[in-house]
């Protein structure tokens, strides 16, 4: 199973999260009101087909012309190229996981045009056009204005409203992750929730069971009025369900255009380093999910956080997190190797001790196929992309007395960080499930902190690593 662009959706959905109570019924964040008639504007941008775009926000005139100017929107459709790729492609990389690109390249394009102080008469706001519904939503509760004003917070905010919508298309649509069909029903979802339940209603009592895009399309297109009637039954408006899924498509279409353009770009070589590509895969992961933890501010508790760590251990372990106090930090490690490429050359596991025991062995038996290998914190460096293990003392186990390099039975309580930066002194590394005390409480984030090293580099005696576990890949 190719596992690279699952991301965060096999996570269940908080008790909150679902149709009863969230999205359809409370009218604090979704009320049908908010959305549209057939054969108006879709909210999105006043004028949008002509490409006039005057928001109806609080913006000087001076200040929008300025950001129209800096844009590019104007010439993005017919020439294929939109200038904001510069600024946000790095951003949309740190923090989008495994959402494919061209989804959100497409998605910021047709929503906004790449420029953050869009507004709508519904209060749309920011690259992905969040509603206000949205942001008030008990799962995501973003700050509403920020979204017009601060790039990088609106872009792990618009991560998180995809993940949302993620989590309720595999749990109440059953549709497998990572599908064609996966992604646009996502996508139809922001467009009119309802409309989606509607059109799954009425597929399920017909026993029809679409397995991609073009078959549920072709059966919106043979039942559309009466997809319409109900809708209108159900949520007091003839909304047409084509009008969403042609939306969609657009959006599909505009996203491949920009990211082929993003092909044809020239590749700018990179200068010689040390550091394999595997291994600077290793380092970028690790520190992506520092930034989306917010360099370790946000914890595991906060809203949709949740569900990140529950999805390293879906997507690396093939399971949900058994409850929200269990330990991740080895489920962490198992999904930077894993989505850095490692394959079956790293044991994946949620204890540290099944990979740090078959690290040490194989360096024992000096295995000449091994991918990652233990030794003692005084035989070797820690480089990028290296592990460097600790015991983990708890109330079961308080002398921590089976954590060693001799143990050869897995088992034990232990804790790996990954390191990613060396400096003459010192080195920097990150781990998952990390202690950051809020107050009296001890919540748990992604953290990153700083380790002496002697003069050669490597971690002093009576340091209490008792493992470096070299990345040979």
């Amino acid at each position: 199973m190719n596992k690279q662009n699952q991301w965060l959706f096999e996570a269940p959905l908080a008790p909150e999260a679902t149709h009863d109570t969230n999205l359809y019924t409370n009218p604090e964040y979704y009320n049908p009101e908010w959305e549209l008639p057939e054969g108006s504007n879709d909210g999105s941008l006043v004028g949008e087909e002509e490409n006039n775009y005057w928001p109806s926000h609080p913006y000087t005139a001076l200040e929008f012309e300025a950001e129209w100017e800096l844009s590019g929107r104007k010439s993005s459709k017919k020439s294929g190229k939109a200038s904001w790729l510069q600024t946000l492609l790095p951003l949309l990389n740190r923090y989008r996981g495994g959402i494919p690109l061209d989804f959100l390249l497409g998605w910021i394009d047709i929503e906004s045009g790449g420029r953050i102080g869009v507004v709508t008469n519904l209060d749309e706001r920011g690259y992905f056009q969040i509603h206000p519904g949205e942001s008030k939503n008990p799962s995501l509760r973003f700050d509403h204005r920020r979204l017009s004003t601060d790039p990088d917070y609106f872009l792990k905010s618009g991560i998180q409203l995809i993940t949302y919508y993620g989590t309720i298309v595999q749990k109440n649509y059953k549709l497998q992750y990572g599908t064609d069909l996966f992604w646009h029903i996502v996508k139809l979802l922001h467009w009119l929730p309802g409309g989606v339940q509607v059109i799954f209603k009425d597929m399920g009592e017909r026993g029809v069971a679409p397995k991609t895009w073009e078959e549920l399309k072709q059966y919106v297109i043979a039942n559309r009025e009466r997809i319409r009637q109900r809708i209108k039954r159900e949520y007091r408006h003839s909304w047409d369900p084509m009008q969403g899924i042609t939306n969609v498509d657009k959006l599909f279409e505009r996203g491949r255009q920009l990211a082929m353009g993003l092909t044809m770009q020239p590749i700018v070589p990179i200068a010689p380093t040390q550091v394999t590509s595997f291994k600077q895969r290793v380092k970028e992961i690790a520190e992506q999910e520092w930034e989306f933890f917010g360099r370790g501010e946000k914890t595991q508790h906060d809203p949709s956080f949740w569900q990140r760590v529950n999805f390293y251990f879906t997507e690396a372990l093939d399971r949900n997190q058994k409850a929200k106090d269990e330990a991740w930090s080895a489920a962490f490690i198992s999904w930077v190797m894993n989505k850095a490429g490692a394959g079956d050359k790293f044991k994946s596991c949620a204890g540290h001790s099944h990979y740090i025991v078959d690290a040490i062995k194989k360096r024992k038996t000096n295995d000449p196929n091994a991918g990652f290998k233990g030794y003692k914190p005084d035989e070797v460096v820690p480089e990028v992309g290296d592990l460097v293990c600790h015991a983990r003392c708890s109330k079961e186990n308080p002398n921590c007395s089976k954590a060693d390099y001799s143990t050869t039975k897995p088992g034990y309580l232990s804790h790996c960080d990954i390191v990613v930066a060396t400096r003459p002194g010192e080195i920097d590394i990150i781990g998952g499930n990390t202690s950051n005390r809020i107050g009296i409480r001890r919540e748990y984030t992604v953290g990153k902190k700083t380790l002496k090293v002697d003069a050669q580099g490597k971690l002093p005696q009576g340091t209490d690593k008792f493992v470096v576990i070299k990345n040979l890949l």
